[in-house]
């Protein structure tokens, strides 16, 4: 004997259903992409493992200029002040997407969810609450030591 077929009703709801899901997954894959392809990975990325700090030579830094550096994954920024130096870690305190300094408009931008952060790296808009985050800096024999 064979089972009873289900009504019309039952077989079109079953239908819009998978449907719908599919078309919503679909949807999502190419946002997935462009975030992940943005550098937003929706939490902090994890680091290949790099031991010791970022060295750098003081006399390679050119007073007042950004310097960007990278330190297994981690974009880190230099800044010259004549003796001294400020080491700052490119990743957005939202998300942990890289940003990126547009010279134009003296804004740090996160490109994931266009997160602004002023030239000291406070937040001056969209979801990011904390400042861009600070790395210990000392300078030894003529060398920037960053502890990363």
């Amino acid at each position: 004997m064979k089972p009873p077929r289900p009504a019309p009703d039952a077989d079109r709801r079953r239908f819009l259903v998978r449907g719908c899901r599919l078309a919503a997954a679909s949807a999502c894959v190419p946002l997935l992409t462009t975030m992940n392809l943005a550098g937003c990975t929706g939490d902090l990325p994890e680091h290949k493992h790099v031991t010791g700090p970022l060295r750098h030579a003081l006399d390679t830094l050119p007073e007042g200029e950004r310097v960007n550096l990278t330190h297994g994954e981690r974009q880190i920024e230099l800044i010259r002040q004549g003796d001294h130096v400020t080491a700052r870690l490119l990743w957005c305190t939202h998300q942990g997407c890289t940003v990126a300094w547009l010279p134009d408009e003296q804004v740090y931008l996160c490109p994931c969810h266009d997160g602004r952060f002023d030239a000291e790296g406070h937040p001056i808009y969209g979801p990011p609450r904390r400042d861009l985050d600070l790395l210990p800096v000392t300078i030894e024999n003529g060398d920037v030591i960053v502890d990363v």
